[in-house]
């Protein structure tokens, strides 16, 4: 109604959450203060009136780079990030140093007198010495621009309304492809710039073992193949032991076999089995001299 008391109240996220008066004074503005404020009146009758009012703050640009040395290693693809605040919205693009430097040599054949004071007359000797010069001039890398190709991939995403993130991807990183690269933002209030270099870093190395094929198994030493597959004869024999002889009446088995089935009568035989035929003639012979001498007594 006419005449009541009106409230106004502004909302803001950042430096104040609510201020009540007709007057809202922002002390030493900055970028971070930019946005919309909402202003609303009310004196507890409805309906509410609002107002929307957009703060504008321009400044020139600031560049915030996270990495300023990155490497990788080869034939891998690399990616560059610049943070650009500026507003006025700035203008942003990569620039690459070629790394080759432009060296201008001059000889200066004269120069300026180095005689202050008329010289009239004089008694002693007069020295004159004659110098030379190079005049050295060095220029700094001619700038190669980035654009999407093949080769790169250069975007800009925007953050807020003064915020934009810049970067660039490397694709398949070669030797020649390190060097400095510079992100620049210009608006009407300045230019600024920020430099990030790239390097190569070895890769990973793979140490690979020689690999065995199945038909290699075969041949290698206790495999269970060649056990299965084939017989391996025991070509080892026994050293014999000494023989032992009792009286003829009460013979020894002991005397004629082994526990190996080797004969022991001190001879030694190429075939196991023939001295397993020969141990039993040995035996019966003695049996029959056994019964004979029986007999007789």
């Amino acid at each position: 109604m006419s005449g009541d008391f009106a409230f106004l109240k502004c909302r803001r996220n950042y430096r104040f959450a609510s201020y009540q008066g007709e007057v809202l004074r922002l002390w030493k503005i900055s970028r971070t203060e930019m946005g919309a404020y909402m202003c609303i009146a009310s004196n507890g009758v409805p309906p509410t009136v609002s107002k929307r009012i957009m703060v504008n703050v321009h400044f020139h640009p600031v560049i915030h780079v996270p990495n300023q040395l990155v490497g990788a290693p080869l034939g891998t693809d690399v990616t560059l990030e610049c943070n650009v605040e500026a507003y006025p919205k700035s203008i942003n693009y990569w620039v690459r140093d070629t790394g080759k430097y432009q060296v201008d040599i001059e000889y200066v054949k004269s120069g300026e007198r180095i005689i202050k004071k008329k010289l009239k007359e004089t008694n002693g000797l007069l020295k004159l010495r004659q110098i030379h010069e190079l005049l050295r001039r060095l220029f700094p890398p001619p700038r190669e621009m980035v654009v999407s190709s093949a080769k790169y991939d250069a975007q800009v995403v925007s953050k807020s309304l003064f915020h934009v993130k810049m970067t660039v991807i490397v694709r398949n990183l070669q030797k020649e492809d390190a060097g400095s690269y510079r992100c620049i933002a210009k608006n009407s209030l300045g230019e600024v710039e920020s430099n990030i270099r790239l390097y190569e870093i070895p890769g990973p190395t793979r140490a690979y073992g020689p690999s065995l094929d199945e038909e290699d198994y075969n041949d290698q030493y206790g495999s269970a193949e060649r056990e299965q597959d084939e017989e391996v004869p025991n070509s080892g024999f026994e050293r014999p032991r000494t023989p032992t002889f009792s009286t003829p009446e009460t013979p020894s088995r002991a005397n004629f076999v082994d526990s190996n089935h080797v004969p022991i009568d001190g001879t030694s035989h190429s075939s196991p089995l023939l001295s397993c035929s020969s141990s039993a003639a040995t035996i019966v012979s003695t049996m029959v001299v056994l019964l004979f001498r029986g007999q007789t007594i």
